[in-house]
C-alpha cells in the first residue's frame, strides 16, 4: 500500500489533473485547489462525497455546476490519464 501511495505521488501530474477539471468545468484551477483543500479530510475519510466536494468548489467560485455527476466522473479520468503506465511490480 505504501509503495502505491509513493508511486502515485511521484507519477501523477496533479497540475494536469486540476487543469483538466478546470477545463471541463469552466471553474478556475485556483477554485478547485481551494475548494478541495477545504474538504480534503472529509474526502479522505469518506464523510464528504465527491459530489459534495464538487459543490463546495463551485460554491467557492460563486458558480453553478452544470452537471455534477459528469464532473465527478471526470476527476478519475483526469487522474488516471496522467499516469504513465501500471507499474510492473503490481501486475501479478
Amino acid at each position: 500500500m505504501l509503495l502505491d501511495v509513493f508511486e502515485t505521488v511521484l507519477t501523477v501530474d496533479f497540475d494536469a489533473v486540476f487543469n483538466g477539471l478546470a477545463e471541463a468545468s469552466g471553474v478556475g484551477k485556483e477554485h478547485w485547489l481551494a475548494g478541495l483543500d477545504e474538504v480534503r479530510h472529509g474526502l479522505m475519510t469518506g464523510t464528504v462525497s465527491p459530489a459534495d466536494a464538487v459543490t463546495v468548489v463551485f460554491d467557492r467560485a460563486h458558480a453553478t455546476p452544470k452537471n455534477v455527476s459528469a464532473l465527478v466522473r471526470r476527476d478519475p479520468e483526469c487522474f488516471w490519464s496522467t499516469r504513465p503506465s501500471i507499474p510492473t511490480w503490481s501486475r501479478s
